[in-house]
């Protein structure tokens, strides 16, 4: 599915359905303090059948330019949600609030606040408390606000997405830290490590019960750690604000920035090199988010025993790619 919208001064733009969620591509150009800025943003879910879990949203109002990405994340089911995910829950919660949010709030009080909104929706629900991260519906998040007068971007930061800005001079920068990448190691060691001792492809290792169980320890030790030592997560929690990376980049030289979901990345490719970030500009400019999705798809196709390890063979992916 497709669809291009054109806005001028609007509150929302790139709108869509959940419902038509499972594979979308949007694109627009909006005029933005005597310029134009070009958007595209697109998500998929990581298979057919599976619901996405992934969802952007990009609002423009007056000069402040808005735009975020969320990605649910495994709990506990929840069953006054019925068959619907706490992962999807989560991310599809955020989407909704945050194409509502005033341009006059800082990218870190949109996340605060989303985040207390969600805990007053689900507080309610049997099963759901504070106590046992496991049970709350969940999402990272990574957003960014766009000052034309000021010619500033600022932002808000949490989970294992990541923000790049790319230069009119050629080069690239990541301005995003993934506070997961420690305990996805830590995962990836133990498959390796199941896999050599049993005679077992990568994928055949993630099956076992010792990763489901250091999974779970996992999640306890790293969502929203109540003493900063884990990662964060908007799920109700208050202890998201120990997590929340914030800062500030000046737009001069500033040429194109790109939000994604760790599975936007095609397996081997990593946001921190930056031949591997040109790679990806290149892509998305040739043939758009149709064809990043299908170099990620072809890339996990092309690793059916996962030597390259992952925790599922295709994962939800979601960018936003803006042309200043």
């Amino acid at each position: 599915m497709k669809g291009c919208y054109n806005a001028c001064i609007v509150k929302s733009i790139l709108t869509y359905s959940d419902t038509s969620d499972q594979e979308l591509y949007l694109e627009t150009t909006i005029p933005f303090k005597k310029t134009n800025i070009k958007i595209i943003a697109a998500t998929t879910a990581g298979a057919l059948k599976k619901p996405n879990e992934d969802t952007f949203a990009v609002t423009s109002e007056d000069d402040i330019l808005l735009a975020g990405i969320f990605d649910g994340t495994t709990s506990f089911p929840i069953p006054a949600l019925g068959e619907i995910s706490s992962a999807r829950y989560a991310s599809h919660f955020i989407k909704k609030q945050f194409s509502a949010v005033t341009k006059t709030l800082s990218p870190e009080k949109i996340l605060l606040n989303i985040n207390e909104k969600l805990w007053e929706t689900i507080k309610k629900m049997n099963g759901v408390t504070l106590a046992d991260t496991l049970t709350l519906p969940a999402s990272t998040a990574t957003v960014i606000k766009i000052d034309a007068n000021k010619s500033l971007l600022s932002f808000a930061h949490i989970g294992d997405a990541f923000g790049i800005v790319y230069f009119e001079d050629g080069h690239s920068e990541i301005f995003t830290d993934d506070k997961n990448k420690r305990f996805d190691e830590e995962m990836f060691t133990l498959i390796r490590k199941i896999a050599k001792e049993n005679d077992l492809t990568n994928r055949e290792a993630r099956q076992d019960k010792r990763v489901n169980q250091g999974l779970g320890e996992m999640y306890y030790k790293r969502n929203n750690n109540t003493e900063g030592k884990g990662s964060g997560l908007i799920n109700g929690d208050p202890h998201l604000e120990l997590y929340i990376q914030t800062g500030t980049i000046d737009l001069s030289g500033i040429k194109t920035i790109l939000l994604g979901t760790d599975g936007l990345l095609p397996q081997g490719w990593e946001e921190q090199k930056e031949q591997d970030r040109q790679k990806l500009l290149e892509v998305i400019r040739t043939g758009g988010f149709e064809k990043m999705f299908k170099t990620k798809h072809e890339s996990e196709d092309d690793d059916p025993e996962w030597n390259f390890i992952r925790y599922k063979h295709s994962d939800d992916a979601t960018g936003i790619l803006i042309e200043l």
